[in-house]
């Protein structure tokens, strides 16, 4: 495992990279953004799931990103596609071939990677396009819901007329990355949102 890889100025832009037994320049490189409700969570958290990929033969760099209250909405974003785009430039660095980016999130983790895939505009920032991101799995993220109804995180994102922007239900597309999604009997994150973001993708 690389410690505290820097994909940005700010003391919240490290990852951890962990890579597997016998990596070679074909091995797909995965991005992991923890969950945490927006306001804590760090990559020190989760280690296991680098460590669990990597030994399955994937790259893993888990990422953090800055949390409320030092920003809102949508810095969360830039911040995971900043660090999406420090992966694509450093692949020869770490010995990996040019290739597609695996995006896999876990709850508010799992709502900033699908926002990453899905919406444009933030990859775009980095000079990235959806065709940079190879597929996306979510593990129980908030994908449809409405932010301004959730008293908890309300003050994180934008007030109810603009809230769609926050909502990944809103950007499903045709062409959209491959997605596996995965919220079954979560307590905290209704499974509805995996459902209707699949239905949404679907039609």
């Amino acid at each position: 495992m690389q410690p505290d890889l820097a994909f940005g100025p700010n003391d919240r832009h490290r990852l951890y990279l962990y890579m597997p037994d016998g990596a070679t320049t074909d091995t797909p490189l995965v991005l992991f953004l923890c969950g945490g409700g927006w306001r804590w969570g760090s990559r020190g958290r989760y280690g296991f799931v680098g460590y669990a990929l990597a030994s399955r033969g994937f790259a893993v760099a888990v990422a953090d990103y800055r949390l409320h209250p030092e920003v809102k909405f949508p810095a969360f974003n830039h911040d995971a596609a900043r660090a999406a785009a420090w992966l694509q430039s450093n692949r020869e660095r770490f010995g990996l071939a040019p290739g597609p980016l695996h995006l896999v999130g876990h709850s508010a983790g799992a709502h900033i990677a699908a926002l990453v895939a899905f919406d444009p505009r933030h990859l775009g920032e980095w000079d990235l396009t959806p065709k940079d991101i190879g597929r996306l799995v979510g593990l129980s993220g908030p994908y449809g819901m409405h932010p301004s109804r959730v008293g908890f995180i309300a003050d994180i994102f934008p007030p109810a007329e603009y809230e769609a922007e926050a909502r990944p239900v809103a950007f499903a597309r045709a062409g959209a990355p491959p997605m596996l999604l995965h919220g079954v009997e979560d307590s905290l994150v209704a499974p509805l949102n995996s459902l209707r973001m699949a239905e949404a993708q679907t039609a």
